[in-house]
């Protein structure tokens, strides 16, 4: 119970820096837009609808790090009994997680970082982190792999000795009945 508390206390703080990660990626995404583009200042719909659209392909991985953060809180959300490595919200955070290592490093290949051409001393873009929530992720897959490997050893010896109390009765009762004879 204390390891699901405590990691559903960093889930908390996991999803604001995924949150942190994406907000700046799609910053310095407008950014790079806005200083080659004046499609902000007129305001068209149908160009504000493109930007969005590739704002959010060119965010993919970091969009994607905020849904890992939310099914693995939800992963973490779940009680008696705790959720195990069959939950749906493992499984999409797993499946998300896949999605964003390769999103990232397909970023990396194509060269994401240099969108731009224009550069000035006021392009303050930063190189891309590597998502947050695919390492949170394999800290909770560790963990509670190692909590159910305690959990079936708990189980097992608990067996044990429940086998043993019924083995010991029963020669108990053999004792009893050869004294009576």
């Amino acid at each position: 119970m204390q390891w699901r508390a405590h990691l559903y206390r960093i889930s908390l703080i996991i999803g604001v820096l995924a949150l942190h990660q994406c907000q700046r990626t799609m910053r310095d995404c407008l950014n790079n837009i806005a200083l080659i583009s004046d499609t902000f200042s007129e305001g068209k719909f149908a160009e504000l609808r493109t930007i969005a659209i590739f704002v959010c392909n060119d965010s993919i991985c970091e969009i994607l790090n905020v849904g890992i953060t939310i099914a693995l809180f939800t992963f973490l959300t779940i009680r008696d009994p705790h959720g195990n490595f069959l939950s749906q919200s493992f499984r999409a955070s797993s499946i998300l997680a896949v999605l964003s290592v390769a999103a990232f490093c397909n970023m990396q290949s194509n060269g994401s970082n240099a969108r731009s051409e224009i550069r000035d001393e006021t392009n303050d873009q930063r190189k891309r982190q590597f998502p947050v929530a695919v390492i949170f992720h394999a800290i909770v897959a560790a963990c509670y792999w190692f909590m159910d490997m305690g959990i079936a050893k708990c189980d097992q010896s608990i067996q044990l000795v429940e086998n043993f109390e019924i083995d010991l009765k029963q020669q108990k009762k053999v004792v009893e009945s050869k004294k009576k004879k």
